[in-house]
């Protein structure tokens, strides 16, 4: 038997227990699909198994934003939050932010026009570091989403 290593890079909707902070204990929502939950049970089965014992060379993290700087890392074997939390605050809101919500649209043909750009604008947050050309990034899509709405509402053309 030899040391054996699993490394998944997913997107998804990770994230369940989002008011942990470094050192505490993470909570599961359970969820069936929850990638935290499931890699949780998955190194619990490990456990079980004998084959992760907490020895100094092993270990099992979940890292939320992967290589980003708010990146939270939860340590599975010991089931504790790491570095970071969800509600670190380390870079001001980005003001742009603001223009992707869509709940208070009218209609769900509004909102449903909208959402898709806002989860982009989100994953833009997320992945790209802040700089005059991420903001840049996001108003050409905030005037593409104000477009797809307007189109969903036009009426036909004479």
């Amino acid at each position: 038997m030899g040391d054996f290593r699993i490394d998944i890079t997913a997107t998804g909707g990770h994230g369940c227990d989002r008011t942990a902070q470094p050192g505490d204990d993470l909570k599961s929502c359970g969820g069936a699909s929850c990638p935290d939950c499931l890699a949780r049970a998955f190194v619990a089965s490990l456990k079980g198994l004998g084959m992760l014992t907490g020895q100094p060379n092993q270990k099992a993290t979940l890292t939320h934003w992967p290589n980003q700087a708010g990146q939270v890392v939860d340590d599975l074997v010991e089931g504790k939050r790491k570095h970071r939390s969800f509600t670190a605050k380390e870079e001001p809101e980005e003001f742009l932010a603001q223009f992707f919500t869509f709940a208070h649209l009218t209609t769900p043909q509004m909102r449903d026009a909208s959402r898709p750009f806002a989860e982009l604008a989100m994953l833009i947050l997320a992945r790209i570091p802040r700089n005059p050309e991420r903001t840049a990034a996001l108003r050409k899509l905030l005037e593409a989403k104000d477009c797809a709405v307007r189109a969903m509402v036009a009426k036909a053309a004479p």
